[in-house]
């Protein structure tokens, strides 16, 4: 019997179809699933990419007829109680199925659920942790989808069947919000669930793809949005209107940038047809008409040439927030600064003072990491602002992304030690800058293994050759035990501390899902299913109700922390450009045989 229906529409996609296909097949589900993948018109290598899973799956092959229209015949074809549609650029994580049949289970009334995502640009390297913003961390109901454009992604949701059938399916005359027209008509007839984690790496368009495909149907999309919903759509479309000028403007910034003035004059103008009273954008199309060279000098910091990040990230602004190219403020690379981020780690820094070793490091760990530096004379970075390490060198610079945590816990800045803003993914400093690089769970704060690759380019950019890296690491154990394991030793009094019970817990949950990243808010919501009360937790083993307490910081959070094995930390340290790798014990405190020293010097 077929549960889900997985259906893949595809067009061009030879470069990134066999990494979805992968995705879908190596699910953690137990029941029967079909794959539908239909090519729509491609002129590319996608049939032949086909060809190699043609006996895993069903291909059906129709004239370009657009998104829309290759997902209908997709769920025409196909037989299960639920359907779920996967993008060709996405890649959805193992439990992905799972986790979203199993909400649809749960309540018989819900027509569909999704998940939170995971945005990643081309080369798959995330650019943010979380899709969905924490105000918008819930499932909606009508009147919110028909006040604004909700954060779901097709690859994310899963719809039961019958609904998709009631509803008339997708609108094939949409070739853009075709989806956001969906969640509506799927939302009249029942409720949605969410899955309050990131299932899917979904691939974030670039702003000329998505300008040129929102704009050219906006106008279809208003007329069959007022058609359908009459006034109380207002409040959407108007924030449509608003994304969509946004889009163009910002499109026109990048173009002058690049000294297009013509095409930036095109942008702009269209722009104002669909925000006539828009006085940046009016005054942006007139400097078009000026040389370049002045042009550009008159449109500030925003239209000047920026270096491009080392890591590959696409710059721009957020759709629909703001006003597009503020020239008063840089862009912003993604993943640098969200309010997802601010969330935890205002919270985190609320809690410092309350946090004790293995979670901070102590005297002994400092000492070590000292003797490890050897003295390296130049200045030395420092990933994040542990107070702890603040003078670990004559000449401190802490880079931090959270400005709550700067304010909070940075000890202040001196003649010799300073903190700036920043994305340890995109540091913001020149070539051989530093002598040494060092931090305390830097690593485990991004993702295994992009997010560790993009460390330690960042690393071979800014540290001198020779210069030496120092990270203080929490490194699961080759065996983890398993989260019983860890209930029994908690109930039996055998963990000295909350914050050597909180690691445990997170390693044990790591090895059950077989993947060195978790989303923190699973570590929390473990322990408030999986363990007894607080209260009995604090009579067992005497410990204090605001250490317990600090497991809220994970409450509702998406950030993304990995505990990769020491094996895995080892196994993505490019040797070509690192030598005298390593991990050094630091301390007798409580877990620090999980918390070792990885050294690393830069190939001069």
């Amino acid at each position: 019997m077929v549960r889900v229906s997985v259906v893949i529409p595809i067009f061009n996609s030879a470069k990134t179809i066999a990494r979805t296909l992968e995705s879908v097949l190596n699910q953690d589900f137990a029941y029967g699933t079909e794959i539908i993948a239909v090519d729509d018109g491609s002129t590319d290598a996608t049939a032949h990419e086909l060809s190699r899973y043609s006996s895993r799956l069903r291909i059906i092959s129709q004239e370009n007829k657009g998104v829309a229209a290759a997902e209908n015949a997709g769920a025409v074809a196909a037989s299960g109680e639920y359907i779920a549609f996967c993008d060709a650029d996405d890649v959805w994580m193992p439990d992905k199925l799972g986790a979203t049949v199993a909400a649809l289970d749960c309540n018989r009334e819900a027509v569909l659920a999704y998940s939170d995502c995971l945005p990643v640009g081309d080369d798959g390297v995330p650019i943010a942790t979380s899709l969905v913003p924490s105000e918008r961390a819930h499932a909606p109901s009508m009147q919110e989808l028909l006040r604004s454009r909700w954060p779901i992604v097709p690859s994310a949701a899963v719809i039961r069947r019958d609904a998709y059938e009631a509803c008339g399916g997708q609108c094939t005359e949409l070739r853009s919000y075709h989806d956001v027209y969906l969640w509506m008509l799927l939302r009249e007839l029942g409720p949605f669930e969410y899955v309050a984690r990131p299932l899917v790496k979904y691939r974030k368009t670039t702003v000329a793809e998505r300008t040129l495909r929102d704009e050219r149907y906006y106008d279809t999309f208003v007329y069959q949005v007022r058609a359908r919903y009459q006034n109380s759509a207002e409040t959407l479309l108007r924030a449509t209107r608003h994304g969509c000028a946004n889009l163009l403007g910002y499109r026109g910034l990048l173009q002058m940038r690049s000294g297009n003035l013509r095409d930036a004059r095109h942008s702009f103008a269209r722009a104002l047809r669909r925000e006539p009273i828009h006085l940046r954008n009016a005054l942006r199309l007139m400097r078009t008409f000026l040389p370049v060279r002045l042009a550009l000098r008159l449109g500030g910091r925003t239209c000047r040439p920026e270096r491009t990040p080392s890591s590959g990230t696409a710059w721009e602004f957020p759709p629909g927030r703001g006003a597009v190219g503020d020239e008063s403020r840089r862009i912003q690379p993604h993943g640098a600064q969200s309010d997802r981020m601010t969330t935890h780690w205002s919270r985190y820094h609320a809690a410092w003072n309350k946090l004790a070793p293995p979670l901070r490091p102590n005297a002994e760990v400092c000492a070590a990491i000292r003797r490890l530096l050897c003295e390296r004379a130049g200045p030395v970075l420092l990933l994040g602002v542990t107070p702890e390490l603040a003078d670990i060198a004559p000449r401190v610079v802490a880079v931090d992304r959270s400005a709550a945590m700067i304010a909070g816990v940075w000890p202040g800045n001196t003649r010799e030690r300073r903190a700036v803003n920043g994305n340890w993914l995109t540091l913001p400093f020149a070539q051989r800058t530093f002598a040494a690089v060092v931090g305390d769970g830097t690593l485990n704060a991004v993702d295994h293994p992009s997010g560790h690759r993009q460390v330690y380019d960042e690393l071979a950019r800014v540290l001198r050759p020779g210069g030496r890296a120092v990270f203080r690491t929490f490194a699961a154990p080759r065996r983890c035990e398993s989260v019983a394991q860890v209930r029994d030793d908690l109930m039996a009094g055998a963990i000295g501390s909350f914050h050597a019970f909180k690691w445990r817990l997170a390693m044990a949950l790591v090895a059950r899902q077989k993947s060195p990243n978790i989303c923190v808010r699973t570590i929390h919501d473990s322990f408030s299913n999986e363990f007894p009360g607080r209260d009995v937790i604090a009579r067992i083993t005497g410990w204090d109700a605001a250490d317990i307490d600090t497991i809220d910081v994970y409450r509702h959070s998406t950030e993304i922390y990995s505990f990769p094995t020491i094996e895995q930390f080892q196994s993505i340290i490019p040797a070509g450009t690192f030598s005298n790798v390593g991990f050094a014990d630091a301390g007798s405190y409580e877990l620090a045989d999980r918390c070792p020293l990885l050294f690393m010097d830069l190939r001069s």
